[in-house]
């Protein structure tokens, strides 16, 4: 796997939580998916993961633990690109 970061609108693209005009559902991502829970067990501080936004990802370390806490694929991540 190569060296990459992920930022929210990815993450929302990877779980699906757009309208169908291409709007994100951030809040979603917030409480369905990065709970308080979730964020302890992966070591992201709310600071942190507020940090990441507009924009700016997560970094490199917070990107991998998102990654394996998620069990993200491969597949998942070249959609991206």
């Amino acid at each position: 796997m190569c060296k990459r970061i992920l930022t929210k609108t990815q993450l929302c693209d990877i779980f699906e939580l757009c309208s169908h005009d291409g709007r994100r559902y951030y809040h979603r991502l917030r409480s369905d998916f990065f709970t308080d829970d979730a964020l302890g067990r992966m070591g992201i501080t709310l600071e942190e993961y507020n940090q990441a936004t507009r924009g700016k990802p997560f970094t490199y370390d917070q990107t991998t633990r998102i990654i394996t806490y998620f069990k993200i694929t491969e597949d998942e991540l070249k959609e991206l690109i």
